[in-house]
């Protein structure tokens, strides 16, 4: 395994968190994010939930951080939850403007020693291995290690189901702070540098064998940004693939390598379908390849998948593969 989730907010949504109340969406601009849009949590309760596609025992995180309240005030920044749904360890700002790791969320382990200040934007990177004994909990900000704890870091059992951004424990603290360019990954550590690019479906992709709920051709009912669920392609076909076009996302950007593609889903069934599922499809020059099969529910949810190799090099993503053109799609399976 390696990439588990990512986000830029560049799909001005919110509905691949489990849970986001009180947290918005707003313009990055002049925030040192990257992209157009980045997170915005200003409340008491405020936070943005990511439930993990299964339970980890380890994990490597990076997010641009940026506070915004007065200096010495506390501010919580990530909880991390087992499978039974109870907070093991946490990341907060304590009142002495430190980075400091928490068990339980109130209890302190250890600070680091770089001050964080408000108004800044920073690189926080996480490396959590949650044991009782000779756990991991690391911390680099831009790249420099902040802290580096060995021993318990674990308040409840030794894994992770769940990571929340903000608010996670019944207190009066605040979450005053931006996040942008969440990437989740189960293997090694991300870095610096990381941008994600929002790529918009532009037309018709080389194979189109859904049915258009509208008069309009099949991209038009899935290129809107946000997602709008009034227009859809629907198929009851097994094997029925859907593939559109994208706009070249990376053009004027100076982007040196490119970790993968992260696709969005959001599907539902009506009835007793003869395909119970879809598989995320990328096509690159001749090849397509497919992610896992989503299961489907008969309400709409958000799934994501991530291509991390090239379909048609069997090797990861260069820059050149998107300015020769990149199709997304669906494809009904049973």
């Amino acid at each position: 395994m390696a990439r588990i989730f990512g986000t830029g907010f560049e799909n001005q949504d919110l509905s691949m968190f489990s849970q986001a109340p009180s947290s918005k969406l707003v313009s990055s601009d002049e925030l040192g994010m990257s992209g157009d849009y980045c997170l915005k949590m200003d409340l008491i309760n405020a936070y943005a939930q990511i439930m993990l596609p299964q339970q980890k025992t380890e994990l490597f995180i990076a997010f641009k951080f940026r506070p915004f309240h007065g200096i010495g005030k506390v501010n919580l920044i990530i909880g991390f939850y087992d499978y039974a749904s109870d907070l093991t360890g946490g990341l907060i700002i304590n009142s002495s403007s430190k980075l400091q790791f928490c068990l339980s969320g109130s209890t302190g382990i250890t600070s680091g020693s770089k001050t964080i200040l408000p108004n800044v934007t920073y690189t926080i990177e996480i490396h959590y291995i949650p044991l009782n004994t000779g756990g991991t909990f690391i911390v680099k900000v831009d790249g420099v290690e902040d802290i580096n704890y060995t021993g318990d870091t674990t308040y409840g059992l030794e894994n992770c189901n769940s990571i929340r951004f903000g608010y996670y424990y019944p207190s009066t603290i605040y979450t005053y702070s931006y996040f942008d360019d969440i990437i989740i990954d189960d293997a090694d550590w991300i870095g610096l540098g990381h941008v994600f690019v929002g790529g918009a479906i532009t037309g018709a992709g080389s194979s189109t064998q859904w049915t258009s709920s509208t008069a309009a051709t099949n991209y038009a009912n899935v290129d809107e940004i946000p997602y709008s669920d009034t227009d859809y392609n629907s198929t009851n076909t097994t094997d029925a693939l859907d593939l559109y076009t994208l706009n070249d996302c990376l053009n004027g950007l100076d982007v040196a390598s490119v970790s993968g593609v992260y696709l969005n889903i959001r599907t539902s069934y009506e009835g007793g379908p003869t395909p119970t599922g879809i598989q995320p499809a990328l096509k690159s020059d001749v090849t397509t390849g497919y992610a896992a099969t989503i299961s489907l529910s008969a309400s709409f949810f958000n799934q994501q998948k991530i291509f991390e190799i090239n379909p048609n090099t069997a090797a990861t993503f260069t820059t050149s593969d998107f300015t020769n053109g990149i199709e997304v799609g669906v494809k009904a399976v049973v």
